[in-house]
Order: structure tokens, then sequence, then C-alpha cells
């Protein structure tokens, strides 16, 4: 997955959605990384409930473009007597302006609700320069225009299927990572039991390390695991 949203020349909407526990934040931070290693510039933005004030998202989005747009003019101060639609149209205005690739990463994104904050987002894909990107965690399939983009070829949607666990991975995790001494049968076991969700794999891994039985505590272990079910 992290290849394929590195890649030069990929779609220039990259949407992570997936349900809590996914891994969803670690692997977008992974892709910054990457992306850097290249020389891209990147941006991060998390967003949260009070983001649905469309002058606070707007004033946030502007501040994450300010360490990206070098040489480009500053962007109008949000103020109460400044309409937000003028605010968001200086705020294009500079976004279409910048000559250098970017990328703009904004996580935690189902907290946008708010007609006006989605469009203001909708606006900020809608005005990319060429070869500059969004990537966005969502927990929900937001209201971007996900059909058009898809048709475009612009949209690449990362779901579940693609950030579950396969039993080699469960293995590298939980042996490599985590150190534990966990026979083949038990891994295949824990990575059926869990469907690779990774944050169930990482409390399986708690709950090893604590337990004296743990052949019994594989053999027993599900969705149906205390910590699991909270």
């Amino acid at each position: 997955v992290q290849e394929r949203v590195c890649r030069p020349g990929g779609e220039s909407v990259v949407l992570f959605q997936a349900p809590g526990g996914f891994g969803k934040t670690t692997l977008m931070l992974q892709v910054m990384d990457g992306l850097r290693a290249q020389g891209v510039t990147t941006t991060w933005l998390t967003v949260d409930a009070a983001d649905n004030d469309v002058g606070r998202f707007l004033a946030f989005l502007d501040a994450s473009f300010d360490k990206l747009l070098s040489g480009v003019a500053p962007g109008t101060e949000p103020e109460n007597d400044v309409a937000a639609g003028v605010i968001a149209l200086d705020l294009m205005e500079r976004i279409a302006c910048t000559p250098a690739p970017f990328v703009l990463f904004v996580d935690d994104a189902e907290s946008l609700q708010n007609a006006a904050s989605l469009a203001v987002l909708r606006q900020v894909i809608e005005n990319l320069p060429e070869g500059c990107r969004v990537v966005i965690g969502s927990r929900t399939m937001l209201d971007i225009g996900a059909p058009r983009l898809l048709a475009r070829g612009q949209l690449l949607v990362i779901e579940p299927m693609h950030l579950r666990f396969s039993v080699a991975e469960t293995g590298d995790y939980l042996r490599d990572k985590r150190g534990l001494n966990v026979p083949g049968a038990d891994i295949a076991r824990l990575q059926g039991a869990t469907e690779g969700w990774p944050v169930a794999l990482w409390l399986a891994w708690l709950a090893l390390e604590r337990s004296e039985r743990s052949v019994e505590l594989v053999s027993h272990f599900s969705g149906s695991n205390a910590l699991v079910a909270d």
C-alpha cells in the first residue's frame, strides 16, 4: 500500500477509509516519510469536531499551507467582518499559484460533518496544481465528490481489506516486532480470530505477554475477548 501511494504520478487524492484500529494514521505517517525521502514537501492537519466551524477550518488550512507556499503572498487573516467565502477564495488562489509539488495530509476527517467545511475540502481538491496531492484518513466515506474523482482516475481508496494483516504479516508483527515465540499454527489462528485487525492483534500481544497459559488464550481469543469487544 505504501509503495503504491508514494509512487510518482499517482492519484491526486488518496482516501484511507476504515474503522478505528486499522492503522490509518500510522500508515499515513509512513507515507509522509516516504514522500519526504523523495524530496516532496508535505504538511499535516488533524481535524476535530470544532473544525465544523468553517472559519476555524479555513484558518487551520491556511496555516498548513503557510508552511508549504514559500514565495506566495500570505493569505487573508480571518477577521469577524471578512466572509468565509472571501477567505476561501484567497486560499484557493494561493494553492493554485504555488509551483512546487506538495502533499496535504488530513487525518480524522470523519469529524467534518458541516457542509461548508466539506465544501472547502472539495475546493482544495479541485484547485490542486499539477503534481500536488491530498491524502485523507477517515472512518467514513466523505462527501468529497468521490464518484466523479473515481471516474476521472483521480481517487485511490484504501479500504479495510487493504489494511488487514495477512498471516505472514501477523507472524512478523508478533515474533519480530513484539518478540513473542508463537508457533505458526497459533499465528494463523490469531490472524483468523482477529481477521487481521491490527489493534486486535496488539491487544492479543498484550494478553499473551501477561499470560502463563498462552496456548489456552490463543485457542479462545476472539472478538468476545473483553478488551477487543470494548
